[in-house]
């Protein structure tokens, strides 16, 4: 809850020098993307020297995931992106509130941990198997944990889907596939399935300016699995060894616009001190999507 507070002349010329913006806007969008930098920054340092893959990355490319597990802090997010996914974020929450309010939800998410492929991260919904067939013999037997490391689930693998939320703009909802989603979020659900034992899951796309709805029915696919497995393998090496493979895109390109780690790849094209961009810092001050 908000609470008042008396201003004075002195409060009043902080704030000016605090934010120099004309416009309410651009205050909240530098706050949020300085806030947001300072705490990536703060996290690199207490995970200093920890390799670590996050599943939802696994659309970027080699370069920029490699220089996420090593713990390098990219350019700041703007704020606008960072406003973009705080509504990603509400519609998965709105989405699990539906689900439990529906009688469907058997978790809002799992614990996600593999020590070889350095990943310890949390998917999305669980809920009730409602395309299985009655005639449909049980699955392996599995058992799932929540983060708190409680067995939220103990049983038949079939008996339950995993659900994959993904909050899109209209451009990206228009240009879906009819049959398949987005490559990158098939494998992000195939890896969910290869750490979870569950075989079939949903990717749940909402376009975020009129909330339409498709979803992709994603069955576990083990060539696919042995894919990904392989490739991270590759990338957990090659951050043991602290090296950064080249560049794999152009900064032009999709992956080039949208790489937090642009200046790093491409340090020529922007005046942006090399050092700057890294996660060490030489004193108090200073030297993500």
């Amino acid at each position: 809850m908000s609470t008042s507070r008396h201003l004075t002349k002195e409060d009043y010329w902080n704030l000016r020098d605090k934010y120099p913006e004309d416009k309410l806007n651009q205050m909240v969008f530098n706050y949020l993307s300085e806030n947001n930098h300072n705490y990536s920054k703060q996290k690199s340092k207490e995970k200093e020297g920890e390799i670590k893959f996050y599943p939802s990355s696994i659309g970027k490319s080699d370069h920029d995931i490699v220089l996420q597990m090593l713990g390098y802090v990219g350019k700041p997010i703007r704020g606008e992106g960072l406003m973009i996914m705080e509504n990603g974020t509400s519609f998965h929450n709105r989405m699990e509130d539906l689900f439990d309010k529906m009688g469907i939800l058997i978790a809002p998410e799992l614990s996600l941990k593999d020590e070889e492929l350095h990943i310890s991260g949390r998917s999305d919904a669980i809920i009730w198997n409602y395309m299985r067939d009655a005639e449909e013999p049980d699955g392996e037997e599995i058992e799932l944990i929540d983060p708190r490391g409680r067995v939220i689930y103990k049983g038949p693998e079939n008996y339950i889907l995993l659900v994959e939320f993904k909050s899109i703009s209209e451009n990206g909802f228009d240009k879906l596939r009819k049959q398949k989603p987005k490559d990158e979020h098939e494998q992000q659900l195939q890896l969910y399935f290869h750490l979870t034992g569950i075989t079939k899951g949903i990717v749940y796309y909402e376009n975020k300016n009129n909330q339409k709805v498709q979803e992709y029915i994603v069955e576990r696919d083990d060539e696919i699995i042995e894919s990904i497995v392989k490739r991270i393998k590759r990338l957990v090496d090659l951050a043991e060894k602290g090296e950064v493979p080249e560049p794999d895109y152009d900064p032009g390109d999709f992956q080039g616009r949208f790489s937090n780690y642009l200046d790093l790849a491409y340090p020529n094209l922007n005046p942006v001190s090399f050092f700057d961009l890294f996660k060490e810092e030489t004193d108090e001050t200073e030297l993500p999507f």
